[in-house]
């Protein structure tokens, strides 16, 4: 059997997906635990991983871009550099930082999928688990899970399909589409900069590596991020 990654996967199988972070995200949506009993859970703008992510991360990140190939030509086909979409990944933190928060897994890669022979489906690897912004979780399975056409054809009812669930897991005061549109297209910068610049290929093997790559710098662009992250630096 293939691995998640490279087996083809359908929108229904993110739409498995999606239902357990509808029911994660709204049984902690706006809690109050998280600033009680869950304050101890890192955010993206405070703790362990954070520094890690803005101290540690962006030398080795650098390093992959100049030494992989690859990597450094799907960065300059954004017309970028890695200091850049770290100035971009920042600005998006702090920001969704401001919006209602709940409990993420807050890696949500493909890879960190299983699906049982009954068809449940789940996530697996919660090291990064962190009280944040819900379109960080669904942003990035749906862009690492579904070949790049699958994902221009369908996440946006991806993301209706999520709200509604959402909806009839008791969140009252759920956001707009208009609202979760603008913040996935956003989330895409932390994709590509954390996401997978960090991971070698020595990880996952070449095809996930690059194949991950591919689709989220095609998301990048598809999704104008650029625009998103000049505005917010």
């Amino acid at each position: 059997m293939q691995p998640f990654p490279i087996r083809r996967s359908a929108p229904d199988d993110i739409r498995l997906l999606l239902d357990q972070l509808a029911s994660l995200h709204a049984r902690f949506w706006d809690s109050p635990r998280l600033s009680g009993d869950l304050v101890w859970v890192e955010t993206h703008i405070e703790g362990k991983v954070t520094d890690l992510m803005n101290r540690v991360a962006p030398s080795y990140i650098a390093h992959e871009v100049e030494n992989e190939n690859f990597k450094r030509e799907m960065v300059q086909r954004l017309r970028s550099t890695p200091d850049r979409l770290l100035a971009g990944v920042q600005a998006l933190q702090r920001h969704q930082s401001t919006l209602p928060q709940t409990l993420l897994h807050g890696d949500t890669h493909f890879g960190n999928t299983y699906r049982l022979p009954n068809g449940v489906a789940g996530l697996l690897d919660w090291q990064l688990m962190v009280r944040g912004y819900a379109m960080h979780d669904v942003s990035y399975i749906i862009a690492t899970g579904l070949s790049i056409e699958d994902r221009r054809g369908s996440e946006r009812d991806l993301l209706a399909y999520y709200l509604d669930r959402l909806s009839q897991e008791g969140v009252a005061n759920a956001p707009s589409m208009d609202t979760v549109w603008n913040e996935y297209r956003h989330m895409m910068v932390w994709a590509v900069y954390i996401g997978w610049l960090t991971t070698p290929v020595v990880n996952y093997g070449w095809e996930i590596n690059v194949m991950n790559h591919l689709r989220l710098t095609t998301a990048y662009e598809d999704l104008e991020t650029a625009k998103l992250v000049d505005a917010s630096i």
